[in-house]
Protein backbone atom coordinates (compact mmCIF):
# COMPACT_ATOMS: atom_id res chain seq x y z
CA UNK A 1 0.00 0.00 0.00
CA UNK A 2 0.88 3.36 -1.01
CA UNK A 3 1.64 5.78 2.21
CA UNK A 4 3.23 8.52 0.19
CA UNK A 5 6.01 8.70 2.07
CA UNK A 6 9.21 9.82 0.15
CA UNK A 7 10.79 6.06 -0.39
CA UNK A 8 7.49 5.44 -2.58
CA UNK A 9 8.38 8.43 -5.01
CA UNK A 10 10.20 7.65 -8.83
CA UNK A 11 13.49 9.17 -9.27
CA UNK A 12 13.06 11.96 -11.64
CA UNK A 13 15.40 11.15 -14.86
CA UNK A 14 17.25 14.80 -16.40
CA UNK A 15 16.14 13.26 -19.45
CA UNK A 16 11.86 13.58 -18.73
CA UNK A 17 13.03 17.57 -19.04
CA UNK A 18 15.73 18.00 -21.64
CA UNK A 19 16.65 21.65 -22.44
CA UNK A 20 14.80 23.99 -25.41
CA UNK A 21 16.83 23.14 -28.62
CA UNK A 22 16.11 26.95 -29.93
CA UNK A 23 18.27 29.91 -27.72
CA UNK A 24 15.65 32.15 -29.06
CA UNK A 25 12.89 30.84 -26.72
CA UNK A 26 11.99 33.54 -24.59
CA UNK A 27 12.35 33.26 -20.91
CA UNK A 28 8.79 33.27 -19.17
CA UNK A 29 9.42 36.90 -17.21
CA UNK A 30 9.98 38.55 -20.55
CA UNK A 31 6.60 37.24 -22.59
CA UNK A 32 3.31 37.57 -21.11
CA UNK A 33 1.69 35.64 -23.99
CA UNK A 34 2.70 33.35 -26.91
CA UNK A 35 1.13 33.92 -30.25
CA UNK A 36 0.52 30.15 -32.09
CA UNK A 37 0.41 31.38 -35.65
CA UNK A 38 -0.09 28.60 -37.28
CA UNK A 39 -2.42 29.78 -39.63
CA UNK A 40 -2.63 33.56 -40.50
CA UNK A 41 -4.24 36.16 -40.11
CA UNK A 42 -4.83 35.90 -36.33
CA UNK A 43 -6.29 37.86 -33.95
CA UNK A 44 -5.59 38.40 -30.13
CA UNK A 45 -7.23 40.47 -27.50
CA UNK A 46 -6.11 41.22 -23.56
CA UNK A 47 -6.40 43.81 -21.05
CA UNK A 48 -3.69 45.99 -20.14
CA UNK A 49 -3.65 47.38 -16.29
CA UNK A 50 -0.85 50.11 -15.42
CA UNK A 51 1.61 48.83 -13.11
CA UNK A 52 5.80 48.58 -13.29
CA UNK A 53 7.15 49.70 -16.95
CA UNK A 54 10.00 47.02 -18.27
CA UNK A 55 10.81 48.74 -21.71
CA UNK A 56 11.08 52.43 -22.89
CA UNK A 57 10.07 52.49 -26.61
CA UNK A 58 12.43 54.67 -28.93
CA UNK A 59 9.92 56.08 -31.32
CA UNK A 60 7.83 58.11 -28.38
CA UNK A 61 8.53 58.49 -24.51
CA UNK A 62 5.84 55.92 -22.52
CA UNK A 63 6.20 55.19 -18.64
CA UNK A 64 3.17 52.79 -19.08
CA UNK A 65 2.91 48.84 -17.61
CA UNK A 66 3.45 46.65 -21.26
CA UNK A 67 2.15 43.53 -22.49
CA UNK A 68 4.94 41.56 -24.38
CA UNK A 69 3.70 38.67 -27.15
CA UNK A 70 6.28 36.19 -28.43
CA UNK A 71 6.09 35.71 -32.01
CA UNK A 72 7.57 32.91 -34.24
CA UNK A 73 6.90 33.23 -38.07
CA UNK A 74 5.68 30.03 -39.70
CA UNK A 75 7.72 31.19 -42.77
CA UNK A 76 9.70 33.47 -44.64
CA UNK A 77 7.68 36.85 -45.31
CA UNK A 78 7.19 39.88 -45.06
CA UNK A 79 4.80 40.35 -41.74
CA UNK A 80 2.36 42.96 -40.44
CA UNK A 81 1.54 43.80 -36.42
CA UNK A 82 -1.77 46.17 -35.81
CA UNK A 83 -3.58 47.10 -32.57
CA UNK A 84 -6.91 48.06 -34.35
CA UNK A 85 -9.91 47.51 -32.07
CA UNK A 86 -8.09 48.85 -29.31
CA UNK A 87 -9.83 51.47 -26.46
CA UNK A 88 -6.60 53.52 -25.63
CA UNK A 89 -3.84 54.83 -27.75
CA UNK A 90 -1.24 52.62 -28.11
CA UNK A 91 2.43 52.32 -28.73
CA UNK A 92 3.44 49.27 -30.68
CA UNK A 93 7.31 47.63 -31.24
CA UNK A 94 9.52 44.77 -31.73
CA UNK A 95 12.21 43.57 -29.49
CA UNK A 96 14.54 40.53 -30.32
CA UNK A 97 13.51 36.85 -29.05
CA UNK A 98 14.81 37.62 -25.38
CA UNK A 99 13.46 40.92 -25.47
CA UNK A 100 16.41 42.53 -25.96
CA UNK A 101 17.45 45.63 -28.23
CA UNK A 102 17.89 46.72 -30.85
CA UNK A 103 14.39 47.34 -32.02
CA UNK A 104 13.55 46.25 -35.16
CA UNK A 105 10.31 48.69 -35.20
CA UNK A 106 8.28 50.98 -33.51
CA UNK A 107 5.32 53.07 -34.18
CA UNK A 108 3.19 55.54 -32.48
CA UNK A 109 0.49 56.00 -34.41
CA UNK A 110 0.21 54.87 -38.47
CA UNK A 111 -3.01 52.51 -37.53
CA UNK A 112 -6.12 53.69 -37.81
CA UNK A 113 -7.28 56.56 -35.39
CA UNK A 114 -4.82 56.26 -32.53
CA UNK A 115 -4.34 52.93 -33.26
CA UNK A 116 -0.41 51.80 -33.97
CA UNK A 117 0.92 49.47 -37.21
CA UNK A 118 4.88 48.03 -37.51
CA UNK A 119 5.76 46.00 -40.41
CA UNK A 120 8.99 43.65 -41.60
CA UNK A 121 10.47 40.50 -43.18
CA UNK A 122 11.12 37.47 -41.15
CA UNK A 123 12.73 34.39 -41.79
CA UNK A 124 11.33 30.84 -41.02
CA UNK A 125 11.43 30.11 -37.50
CA UNK A 126 12.52 33.74 -36.55
CA UNK A 127 11.01 35.09 -32.94
CA UNK A 128 10.46 38.33 -32.35
CA UNK A 129 8.67 39.85 -29.34
CA UNK A 130 5.85 42.49 -29.77
CA UNK A 131 5.23 44.91 -27.29
CA UNK A 132 1.71 46.84 -26.91
CA UNK A 133 2.69 49.90 -24.50
CA UNK A 134 0.54 53.41 -23.92
CA UNK A 135 0.51 56.90 -23.01
CA UNK A 136 -0.38 55.71 -18.95
CA UNK A 137 -3.60 54.20 -20.46
CA UNK A 138 -5.64 51.24 -19.38
CA UNK A 139 -7.97 49.45 -21.52
CA UNK A 140 -8.79 46.48 -24.06
CA UNK A 141 -5.95 45.81 -26.99
CA UNK A 142 -6.20 44.02 -29.47
CA UNK A 143 -3.53 42.77 -31.75
CA UNK A 144 -3.87 41.38 -35.54
CA UNK A 145 -1.23 39.57 -37.09
CA UNK A 146 -1.24 39.45 -41.01
CA UNK A 147 1.22 38.20 -43.71
CA UNK A 148 1.92 40.66 -46.71
CA UNK A 149 0.46 40.48 -49.59
CA UNK A 150 2.73 39.53 -52.51
CA UNK A 151 6.25 41.01 -52.77
CA UNK A 152 7.04 42.64 -55.13
CA UNK A 153 3.63 42.33 -57.57
CA UNK A 154 4.75 43.87 -60.90
CA UNK A 155 8.06 44.62 -62.25
CA UNK A 156 9.51 47.64 -63.85
CA UNK A 157 11.68 48.20 -67.38
CA UNK A 158 15.03 48.17 -65.99
CA UNK A 159 15.83 51.69 -67.84
CA UNK A 160 17.75 54.49 -67.09
CA UNK A 161 14.66 56.47 -66.46
CA UNK A 162 11.57 55.28 -65.50
CA UNK A 163 8.09 56.54 -65.50
CA UNK A 164 4.49 55.22 -64.11
CA UNK A 165 1.04 56.22 -63.47
CA UNK A 166 -1.09 54.05 -60.96
CA UNK A 167 -4.14 54.25 -59.06
CA UNK A 168 -3.78 53.04 -55.46
CA UNK A 169 -6.82 52.17 -53.34
CA UNK A 170 -8.65 49.01 -50.94
CA UNK A 171 -8.95 46.47 -53.73
CA UNK A 172 -4.80 46.11 -53.83
CA UNK A 173 -3.15 44.17 -51.52
CA UNK A 174 -1.40 45.09 -48.52
CA UNK A 175 2.17 43.08 -48.86
CA UNK A 176 4.09 45.93 -46.84
CA UNK A 177 4.39 48.18 -43.86
CA UNK A 178 6.72 50.87 -44.09
CA UNK A 179 9.40 51.61 -41.11
CA UNK A 180 8.27 55.15 -41.40
CA UNK A 181 4.40 55.45 -42.21
CA UNK A 182 1.89 54.38 -43.98
CA UNK A 183 -0.81 52.17 -43.77
CA UNK A 184 -2.99 50.01 -45.64
CA UNK A 185 -2.66 48.35 -49.48
CA UNK A 186 0.36 49.20 -51.72
CA UNK A 187 1.95 48.30 -55.12
CA UNK A 188 5.00 47.18 -54.43
CA UNK A 189 7.40 47.02 -57.81
CA UNK A 190 10.76 44.89 -58.97
CA UNK A 191 13.41 46.96 -60.48
CA UNK A 192 16.77 45.88 -61.47
CA UNK A 193 19.45 49.16 -61.90
CA UNK A 194 20.95 49.25 -65.41
CA UNK A 195 23.86 50.48 -64.02
CA UNK A 196 25.74 51.95 -60.84
CA UNK A 197 25.19 54.88 -59.42
CA UNK A 198 22.84 57.47 -57.49
CA UNK A 199 19.72 57.36 -57.88
CA UNK A 200 16.41 59.28 -57.46
CA UNK A 201 12.98 57.49 -56.71
CA UNK A 202 9.74 60.28 -56.85
CA UNK A 203 6.33 60.05 -56.17
CA UNK A 204 5.93 63.83 -57.32
CA UNK A 205 2.09 64.96 -58.79
CA UNK A 206 0.46 61.91 -57.06
CA UNK A 207 -3.18 62.82 -55.84
CA UNK A 208 -2.42 61.72 -52.04
CA UNK A 209 -0.10 61.38 -49.61
CA UNK A 210 1.86 59.01 -50.67
CA UNK A 211 5.26 56.81 -48.84
CA UNK A 212 8.00 55.33 -50.35
CA UNK A 213 10.24 52.73 -49.66
CA UNK A 214 12.90 50.63 -50.89
CA UNK A 215 13.33 47.02 -49.82
CA UNK A 216 15.86 43.75 -50.53
CA UNK A 217 14.60 42.59 -53.85
CA UNK A 218 12.91 39.47 -51.66
CA UNK A 219 10.53 42.27 -49.79
CA UNK A 220 12.36 41.04 -46.68
CA UNK A 221 14.78 43.73 -45.43
CA UNK A 222 13.85 47.79 -45.45
CA UNK A 223 16.50 49.84 -47.04
CA UNK A 224 15.26 53.29 -46.88
CA UNK A 225 11.93 54.84 -46.51
CA UNK A 226 10.58 58.33 -46.92
CA UNK A 227 7.01 59.88 -45.95
CA UNK A 228 6.81 63.86 -47.10
CA UNK A 229 10.57 64.29 -48.74
CA UNK A 230 9.47 67.24 -50.78
CA UNK A 231 7.62 70.27 -50.25
CA UNK A 232 4.60 68.54 -50.30
CA UNK A 233 3.30 65.87 -49.65
CA UNK A 234 4.89 63.60 -52.11
CA UNK A 235 8.04 61.33 -51.17
CA UNK A 236 11.69 61.25 -52.26
CA UNK A 237 14.73 59.02 -51.67
CA UNK A 238 18.26 59.70 -53.35
CA UNK A 239 19.70 55.95 -53.13
CA UNK A 240 22.73 54.41 -54.29
CA UNK A 241 22.60 51.57 -56.14
CA UNK A 242 24.49 48.68 -57.57
CA UNK A 243 23.83 47.51 -61.60
CA UNK A 244 22.04 45.15 -61.61
CA UNK A 245 21.33 44.25 -57.82
CA UNK A 246 17.38 44.02 -57.93
CA UNK A 247 15.08 45.73 -55.12
CA UNK A 248 11.80 46.07 -54.40
CA UNK A 249 10.51 49.91 -54.60
CA UNK A 250 6.74 49.89 -52.32
CA UNK A 251 4.41 53.05 -53.32
CA UNK A 252 2.47 52.99 -50.11
CA UNK A 253 0.10 55.96 -48.77
CA UNK A 254 -0.20 57.82 -45.51
CA UNK A 255 -2.78 56.22 -43.18
CA UNK A 256 -4.44 54.32 -46.28
CA UNK A 257 -5.48 57.18 -48.64
CA UNK A 258 -6.21 56.15 -52.36
CA UNK A 259 -5.90 58.40 -55.29
CA UNK A 260 -3.96 58.47 -58.60
CA UNK A 261 0.19 58.29 -57.91
CA UNK A 262 3.23 58.90 -60.16
CA UNK A 263 6.75 57.27 -59.64
CA UNK A 264 9.39 57.89 -61.53
CA UNK A 265 12.81 56.82 -61.12
CA UNK A 266 16.13 58.79 -62.92
CA UNK A 267 19.85 58.84 -61.89
CA UNK A 268 21.31 62.12 -60.47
Amino acid sequence: MDDGSPDDEQPVDDDDFPPPEDDDVPPVECVDEIIEANELPVSIEGALVQGESRFQPSCVGSVSAEVTLSFTAPRAAHYIFDTQGSTFDTVLYALGPTCQLPERACDDDSGEGVTSRIGFGMAAGETTVIVIDSFGQSGEWGLQVTQGGTCPNETLESAEEVYVEGFLDESQEDSVAPGCAGAGPDIVYAWTPPFSGRWRISTAGSSFDTVLAVFSSDCLTELACNDDGSNDVSSVLDLDFERGVPVAIAVDSFNGESGSFQLSIFPT
